[in-house]
């Protein structure tokens, strides 16, 4: 096994969050690229020089699913899935497609619960839907635009008020 290799399948096998991942994680997914298309160039030489085999190929990204199930964190879960994306492997097609109806139900879930708060903001006489006027928990985009927008406005109008002096 390369030294490359080892070294990025030491860190995976180690890692129990993104900062575990130590800047590293997108090398995996350039090993995979280089090892299924030998004429694929990264442009960084260590990348470009290593000789990943079938067999450290499945090492590695066995050791990447085995890191799903260490942390739910979207970061570590992103950067996860973001190299297992570049093994080109039909045989995670279950894995997307799993993955994509958790975080699109995730999604949908915390749409519904962050219009529910822009409502509850509204009643308290918050100016919430300025920009683009919500009319339901469907509106995902908008829901997020007014969350931010009021955020925004709230952050400014608290920065705003004047500091206690420490002489009064």
């Amino acid at each position: 096994m390369g030294e490359l290799t080892s070294r990025i399948l030491q860190i995976v096998k180690a890692a129990q969050s993104v900062d575990d991942f130590k800047d590293s994680i997108w090398i995996a997914g350039e090993l995979f690229r280089h090892e299924s298309s030998p004429e694929y160039h990264s442009g960084f030489k260590d990348i470009d020089s290593e000789e990943v085999s079938l067999e450290e190929r499945d090492q590695l990204k066995d050791a990447l699913l085995e890191a799903l199930s260490r942390s739910a964190e979207p970061l570590f879960a992103g950067s996860l899935l973001s190299a297992l994306s570049c093994t080109g492997d039909r045989d995670l097609l279950p894995l997307w497609v799993d993955s994509l109806q958790k975080h699109s139900d995730l999604l949908r879930t915390y749409n519904a619960l962050v219009y529910m708060e822009l409502l509850a903001l509204r009643d308290l006489g918050e100016l919430v839907f300025k920009e683009g006027k919500s009319l339901c928990g469907a509106d995902m985009e908008i829901n997020l635009k007014e969350a931010h927008a009021y955020l925004s406005r709230r952050k400014k109008a608290v920065s705003k008020k004047p500091k206690k002096s420490s002489l009064s």
